[in-house]
């Protein structure tokens, strides 16, 4: 009957729902994770760049060391910002994908919302449409 297979359309949709709920929160959790990792990370290069400048005050006390020192901590901090450059795009890319999959759920609840809903008001039409025959 029109009923029974609506009813089952319902079910498919809600359990479709249930997936993709499902699906979108393992996403945002392991999305979440990998922000975490990536901001200790970022925590790490900050305290890094915070070491650094401590060792650029004392080897400026030292002339022959502050040539030494000054050449290796140059190209660690181009080395340590283009890390943290990249992270920064990453932590970027990471929360528009996460925002992404987060509108995409609330697209696909509310869609599946009206079908449900239009479901529900066609088949109490359809008991309507029975009890008056």
């Amino acid at each position: 009957t029109l009923e029974s297979e609506l009813l089952a359309e319902i079910i498919r949709l809600k359990n479709s729902v249930s997936t993709t709920r499902i699906n979108a929160e393992n996403t945002i959790k392991v999305k979440n994770a990998e922000l975490m990792k990536m901001e200790g990370l970022v925590s790490k290069l900050n305290e890094d760049i915070a070491r650094e400048s401590e060792l650029k005050e004392s080897v400026i006390k030292s002339k022959s060391e502050l040539e030494t020192v000054s050449k290796a901590n140059a190209e660690d901090m181009e080395k340590m910002e283009a890390e943290i450059s990249a992270l920064k795009a990453q932590m970027q890319k990471e929360i528009k994908t996460r925002d992404g999959t987060l509108n995409e759920k609330a697209v696909l609840e509310s869609e599946l919302q009206a079908t449900i809903s239009k479901l529900k008001d066609e088949i109490n039409a359809n008991r309507a449409n029975l009890d008056v025959e």
